[in-house]
């Protein structure tokens, strides 16, 4: 691919194409404009326009998990249903979970870039948060894949 050249967008079946059946996910996305939103018991939350990458886990269903997120009609039930969307899916990275869980995924993303709301989507453990805010500026996306390969998998982009 030159330099120049465009990726296609890829459909939400592309997307979901090569996921593993369970697993641990991550979904990297843009807010186009700031967002201020209730997020269920958080409450309300500012979202910054910009990149944002969200960690995490299906014990089944990964495909269909990841389906739901990216829907458009969905009843709110897990924080990121709060943000896709209006935010606008740019890749998939799924992966198996070896025992190390959601939390060692996130923790490389996290020391790189600025955490999200405390307690978002991670009100089950004890980390500050399972999402990132990666910045505004444009990310070529071919330069962030490496960050999110480091510990194994694939992704769908």
């Amino acid at each position: 691919m030159t330099p120049k050249a465009q990726r296609k967008a890829l459909t939400p079946e592309e997307l979901l194409e090569g996921l593993p059946a369970s697993g641990l996910y991550q979904v990297m996305f843009r807010l186009e404009r700031p967002l201020r939103r209730r997020v269920g018991a958080l409450g309300e939350c500012f979202f910054p326009a910009g990149i944002w990458v969200y960690t995490g886990s299906a014990a089944r269903g990964l495909p269909a998990r990841v389906s739901r997120h990216m829907s458009g009609r969905k009843r709110l039930h897990w924080h990121i249903d709060y943000l896709l969307p209006p935010g606008q899916v740019a890749a998939v990275r799924a992966v198996a979970d070896r025992g190390e869980g959601e939390c060692r995924l996130h923790a490389s993303l996290a020391a790189r870039f600025e955490e999200g709301p405390r307690g978002f989507g991670s009100s089950d453990c004890g980390c500050r948060s399972h999402l990132v805010y990666a910045g505004k500026k444009v990310l070529r996306l071919d330069g962030f894949l490496p960050i999110l390969l480091e510990s194994g998998g694939s992704i769908v982009a």
